[in-house]
């Protein structure tokens, strides 16, 4: 009698909390942002707390005559692998992602380029539900409009996936996520760097595109990554 009690009540009970974890989708969450019109930099985030062995993302947004990719970044005990990035028409704004996972350790995370960059904004996220490893799929697209579309070329992995973009831009003004993303990150509105450089960063799940809107024409690239729930 005991032995079905316990079979009755306890095993539904671990079944149904186990198809709950298996069902749920990704998640982004904001750990730190940034911004420095320093020309050259240094480009460092402010010191950061990491958890062992979830999946944090790192995009970057730098500003200048010919805008680069960072050439490396460094710290919080992690290594930062790059993933896709893309620049505006005129290649003088260009967003970055980058990842890492692993054993962290409490510290900043700095970024540096072979050039000299004269504006950089940068934001951190964990990817919190995410497999660890590297974006399943990424796209980059840029436009001289009041949008821009990212779309990735791929089915997704499920429609439990997690969609992030970025949308980097030279007008210092508020930018409008589509429907079904969540806002994270429009940086730098007020802060006003010089030259002039934002980017704006939004989630989804399950979406295969994304077209932030603003209110004046003007140059911007977007990055879209997507990835894959545990």
């Amino acid at each position: 009698m005991i032995d079905v009690l316990v079979e009755s009540l306890v095993e539904p009970e671990i079944d149904f909390l186990i198809e709950g974890i298996d069902s749920a989708p990704i998640n982004f969450a904001l750990i730190t942002a940034g911004a420095s019109s320093v020309d050259g930099g240094p480009f460092v985030t402010d010191s950061v707390t990491l958890l062992p062995n979830r999946l944090y993302a790192l995009v970057v947004t730098a500003s200048a005559a010919t805008a680069e990719s960072p050439n490396s970044v460094t710290g919080a005990g992690l290594t930062w692998t790059a993933s896709t990035a893309g620049s505006n028409g005129g290649a003088n704004r260009r967003t970055s992602w980058f990842y890492g996972f692993g054993a962290p350790t409490p510290g900043a995370i700095t970024m540096g380029f072979a050039g000299t960059m004269t504006g950089v904004c940068w934001s951190l996220f964990e990817v919190v539900g995410a497999k660890l490893q590297a974006p399943r799929q990424g796209a980059a697209n840029n436009a001289n409009s009041t949008t821009v579309t990212g779309t990735l070329a791929g089915a997704l992995a499920s429609t439990r996936s997690g969609v992030i973009y970025c949308c980097g831009r030279a007008v210092q003004e508020d930018t409008v996520p589509p429907a079904n993303f969540t806002e994270l990150v429009d940086h730098p509105v007020t802060s006003h760097l010089t030259p002039a450089n934002i980017h704006q960063v939004a989630w989804g799940i399950g979406q295969t595109s994304a077209a932030p809107t603003w209110a004046t024409s003007g140059a911007a690239q977007i990055v879209i990554l997507e990835f894959e729930a545990a």
